[in-house]
Formats: C-alpha cells, sequence, structure tokens
C-alpha cells in the first residue's frame, strides 16, 4: 500500500504503518494478477478511462444489491475490514503481523521488538495458511450478471476482486 484514493483524491496512507505490503493467499493473487491484465501502471481497480472507482457508486449499484439479492443486510466497505481481521484471528496469526497487514500502528512496546513483519517468507506461509475464510467462484456466478450495473466504471471482475 503506498497510496489511496478518497473522495477521488489520490494521497498517500495517514499514517507510516498505512505504508505497507499486504500479502495475500495465492488464489487471490492469481485473480488480482488477472484481473490487472499485464497493466504496468494505474490503479489496481479502476475505471476504463483509468480513473479511481467511487465507493459509493460501487456500494450503491453493486454491493448492496448483490447483498440484497443473497438476502444479506446492506453494509460497507468496513464490513471487509472486520472480517479478514475476525479469519486472521482465527488462523492464529500473530497479532502484530495482523495489525501490520491492516495498517494499524503497534499496540505494545514488545511489537517493536518482533520481525515476523520483516520476515516475508513467515508472512506468505501465514497469508497461505489462514485462507481467505471463502471460496473463491471459479467463474462469475449467474445471479451477479443480473444484478451488476453494465456500467462502464465497475465491471464484474472489479466488483468481485474489490471485496477482497
Amino acid at each position: 500500500m503506498r497510496q489511496g484514493v478518497w473522495n477521488g483524491i489520490v494521497q498517500t496512507p495517514k499514517t507510516l504503518s498505512g505504508l505497507r505490503e499486504v500479502d495475500v493467499h495465492p488464489s487471490l493473487a492469481a485473480m488480482l494478477t488477472a484481473h490487472v491484465e499485464g497493466r504496468q501502471a494505474g490503479f489496481l481497480f479502476q475505471s476504463h478511462s483509468g480513473k479511481p472507482l467511487s465507493d459509493s457508486n460501487i456500494r450503491s449499484r453493486s454491493l448492496h444489491p448483490i447483498l440484497k439479492a443473497i438476502g444479506k443486510e446492506a453494509c460497507g466497505f468496513h464490513s471487509f475490514r472486520r472480517f479478514r481481521v475476525t479469519c486472521l484471528r482465527r488462523g492464529r496469526v500473530p497479532e502484530d503481523l495482523i495489525r501490520f497487514w491492516i495498517g494499524h500502528a503497534d499496540k505494545t512496546m514488545t511489537d517493536g521488538y518482533s520481525k515476523v513483519k520483516e520476515d516475508r517468507s513467515f508472512r506468505k506461509v501465514c497469508a497461505e495458511n489462514v485462507g481467505l475464510g471463502f471460496e473463491l467462484p471459479a467463474q462469475i456466478p449467474a445471479q451477479i450478471n443480473e444484478v451488476a450495473p453494465n456500467s462502464p466504471n465497475c465491471t464484474q471482475g472489479e466488483l468481485l476482486t474489490s471485496a477482497a
């Protein structure tokens, strides 16, 4: 994580803890690689014109209709953070590694002595062992085709991978 977008404005993270690497499960990495399709520049999730996607558009046009179609309560993007932290804790990932991946500052002085966030191979093992907390679909389910917008600002691939 080197930059973010808030209200359409590109900016650096709020704190130094926000500048980080986020290790992901190999299946998610493969899906993101396919989504990028060899691009070397631009945002991971962007409109066809290369502009950042709007959180409110994704929520109202895609996320909320999909949640409604599967009988779930409408929620925002922080739900994904809560879900991920819960999965990581259930997977017994070290707490300081969770804070590193989520972008939170050290909780205790002891965290300063831990070097797990600098051990890339250990982080990758943790990311693979804990999994995603759900199964990625091999193909886009037909229900998504019914509720996903036919908007140039949000493709079905972006919709599926933005949740992760």
